[in-house]
């Protein structure tokens, strides 16, 4: 055995549902991590919005297309791509 080797969570193992989204956006993830901001991208790159901590995330002012997520934690940066679809 191998004796003072721990295996550390270095993910915030993160769950955005549901997809593709219309009104809300459910964010779970590991508490370890700190959610600091979200900052949604367009398809052109654009930011268009920075979101401070939300875990139940309203997105009724996004138009319907694909839109690049960036979650923002205290021990890294996690992106996805999400569909809104209304």
């Amino acid at each position: 055995p191998e004796a003072g080797i721990h295996s550390a969570s270095i993910s915030p193992d993160l769950k955005v549902y549901p997809q593709p989204a219309n009104d809300y956006l459910q964010i779970d993830y590991n508490r370890d991590f700190d959610l600091i901001e979200i900052r949604i991208f367009n398809m052109c790159g654009s930011l268009t919005h920075v979101i401070k901590e939300e875990e139940n995330l309203s997105i009724e002012k996004l138009e319907n297309g694909i839109y690049s997520f960036q979650f923002i934690f205290d021990k890294s940066v996690e992106q996805r791509m999400i569909t809104i679809q209304k």
